[in-house]
């Protein structure tokens, strides 16, 4: 699968490779490779269970510069704190949490917790690091993985689909690279950007048309639209012998919606998409069970013992944490208008069927689909102000 972290990495080192002479980098003071190594492994994070990887040049007293960027510990790191609170001010006009982030950082400190060095917090900060976490699972449903955000998603990603083969890159070795291919060749990867769907657009060959045709319902908001939505089983602290069967029980729900689709002869699979979305507070142990993050952070008390870090008990955190640390939800969508009734019926009889495998009722505030297809209830008449005094 394709990680973002990791592809970062390979274009950081893609950079250097072709901007960055040796003697240029040994003049700045790197060492190469152990330095660019290092920043690889810091961008792509370090799981709590691996050890500090050969090569970087830092021995394992330096395991506390992976929690800086890209912590897998906790998930506490200056990346999520910049995009969390930045996303926030520009979606909802504020910062969203009540965190100051200088003064939690402030509060840090590298200390051994259970012999491992790592960044920890003054325990009076556990409760800004509870809304950060509940941030974090807000964004993700009201702003991230929303459902209009995810509709945009798709309907880009069945443009660029129909494009492939027809718009090509030049990559490494002065190769052309298609759009699909471009994600192993940074070369070419380096290149992409928004600017590719007006390069569609402008294009005048008739095989872009169709996704020309997409690119132009997105720019005038036809949206695919909503034909409705299910919650999905999702595991939880106590179900550690069912994390495995929860995930092939959401495919299965997905593969039972498109088995029951198919049956209708008015439908085809182009008509319609569906999607499954994972919404968490950004934390997991080993077997996949989802944990408050909170309760992998370091913390310490500088008037009993500054030099020792711990981890809080989890009753003292009982009456913030949440009652259901994450979500999962099948969405489907309808490109074609001329069935969106027929398949928002379908897709209601079907859920009919689907009930035991139904969640309970969500937690993050999503809408509900009938609210989106519904016509809206006709205003009551207004009333004079005079009327109302007689």
């Amino acid at each position: 699968l394709w990680h973002h972290e990791a592809a970062s990495a390979q274009l950081l080192r893609h950079l250097f490779d072709e901007h960055i002479p040796r003697e240029r980098a040994e003049f700045l003071g790197l060492e190469i490779p152990e330095d660019l190594t290092f920043v690889e492994a810091l961008i792509q994070g370090l799981p709590d269970s691996k050890p500090v990887p050969e090569g970087t040049g830092r021995g394992q007293e330096k395991r506390f510069l992976f929690d800086i960027v890209a912590n897998k510990r906790s998930g506490v790191d200056v990346d999520k704190m910049d995009y969390f609170i930045r996303d926030s001010f520009h979606c909802f006009g504020k910062s969203g949490v009540e965190c100051n982030v200088n003064r939690l950082i402030g509060c840090s400190r590298v200390l051994s917790v259970y012999g491992v060095p790592q960044v920890c917090y003054e325990e009076k900060t556990w409760q800004s690091l509870c809304e950060l976490f509940a941030l974090r699972a807000r964004l993700h449903s009201l702003v991230y993985q929303h459902h209009t955000s995810k509709v945009v998603e798709l309907m880009i990603l069945d443009a660029l689909k129909a494009a492939e083969g027809h718009v090509l890159l030049p990559g490494e070795r002065g190769a052309r690279v298609s759009l699909s291919d471009s994600v192993s060749d940074m070369a070419a990867f380096s290149l992409l950007g928004d600017f590719i769907l007006n390069t569609i657009m402008l294009s005048t060959e008739p095989a872009l048309q169709p996704a020309q045709a997409i690119i132009r319902r997105l720019r005038l908001r036809q949206f695919y639209s909503l034909a409705g939505f299910i919650h999905l089983p999702s595991p939880d602290e106590r179900d550690n012998q069912e994390v495995r069967k929860q995930e092939v029980s959401c495919q299965l729900v997905q593969e039972s919606l498109h088995r029951a689709l198919r049956k209708d002869p008015d439908l085809k699979e182009a008509d319609y998409v569906s999607t499954i979305v994972l919404i968490n507070y950004g934390s997991s142990e080993t077997e996949g069970i989802p944990v408050n993050p909170v309760y992998n952070v370091g913390f310490f008390n500088p008037k009993w013992d500054p030099v020792q870090g711990r981890h809080l008990p989890r009753e003292r955190i009982g009456l913030f944490a949440p009652l259901k640390l994450e979500e999962r939800m099948l969405y489907l969508f309808c490109r074609n208008p001329e069935v969106n009734r027929k398949l928002h019926d379908l897709f209601s009889e079907w859920k009919k069927t689907q009930k035991a495998a139904m969640g309970p009722p969500p937690n993050f505030n999503v809408p509900s689909p009938a609210k989106l297809i519904e016509p809206r209830t006709p205003p009551r008449p207004r009333q004079k102000a005079a009327a109302l005094f007689q």
